[in-house]
């Protein structure tokens, strides 16, 4: 599946469409999707196998409009304004034109298309144990039995049965769960139906190395992905009590989820953080 990359547009600002592949209508969508940044946009178009990249987006308002993606030479470079910052890095290269054929013709440069996913990142301030997704991660200790923060959280929202898992899963482990594995358990009374327990680095006990930091992210998505999860949500893990400074634990956590060979096996990957301050250290890290 392609992600439209770097686009630069002139107008269609929030108009609404339906995406068609290959003549099969796929969902509603608006094109561009608002980006969680002032001034910038974002657009997911998916399209088939890793081929030259066709799509057409038809607007839901008027059937003799749609948006078509094809080789374009530079040429033609329309004007545009300042472009957005995107998510995924380019594996493709460009560029590709997006030309709106209608009542108010229009078109729009894209400069790359990313082959890796179609996977949706993003980061919101909330409450990790109401999170829907099929998955969601608990920052543990090493005990496995509860502790502070999300972990209590999770914990006390999991309810007495999700105990009897850790207790379970313990038993495996009796010098300590390992930092940086991962392992995944019923959500019990959890919306979610896995929590993927994670162990993160203790800044204060000298666990300082960015990669113990960076497999809990990695391996936390394998293990999701082993159980067949589609969408995961993550928390700060180590921000907290743990030490690390909240903006090193964003770009960590954001340059291991990218770079993830199990990110492709997820439609929605998000960051739910504790406050409004922390959700946007996570969005300026997604946008780098």
């Amino acid at each position: 599946m392609f992600v439209l990359h770097d686009f630069e547009f002139v107008r269609m600002r929030g108009t609404a469409f339906d995406i068609t592949i290959d003549g099969r209508q796929l969902a509603p969508a608006t094109f561009p999707v608002p980006f969680p940044m002032q001034g910038q946009n974002r657009s997911f178009v998916k399209c088939g196998p890793s081929r030259e990249p066709t799509a057409s987006l038809k607007m839901a308002s008027s059937t003799s409009s749609t948006v078509t993606l094809s080789n374009a030479s530079s040429s033609s470079r329309p004007r545009s304004c300042s472009p957005p910052r995107w998510i995924s890095p380019p594996t493709m290269s460009g560029p590709y034109r997006v030309t709106v054929d209608g009542p108010r013709s229009t078109d729009a440069l894209v400069r790359g298309v990313s082959v890796a996913s179609m996977t949706i990142i993003d980061a919101i301030c909330g409450d990790i144990t109401e999170s829907t997704f099929d998955a969601i991660v608990n920052a543990a200790n090493s005990g496995l039995l509860g502790g502070g923060g999300v972990d209590g959280a999770i914990h006390r929202a999991a309810g007495p049965e999700f105990l009897a898992h850790c207790k379970e899963l313990k038993k495996h482990y009796p010098e300590g769960f390992p930092v940086g594995a991962a392992a995944a358990l019923p959500g019990c009374d959890l919306p979610a139906t896995w929590v993927i327990q994670t162990v993160g680095p203790n800044r204060h006990a000298g666990q300082t190395d960015p990669a113990d930091l960076a497999a809990c992210f990695s391996r936390s998505l394998t293990e999701a992905a082993r159980v067949g999860a589609k969408t995961i949500a993550f928390p700060a893990i180590s921000a907290g009590v743990y030490g690390w400074a909240p903006a090193e634990v964003a770009s960590v956590a954001v340059a291991a989820v990218r770079s993830s060979p199990d990110l492709e096996a997820f439609t929605h990957v998000r960051f739910v953080l504790f406050s409004d301050e922390l959700a946007q250290i996570f969005t300026e890290a997604l946008t780098d």
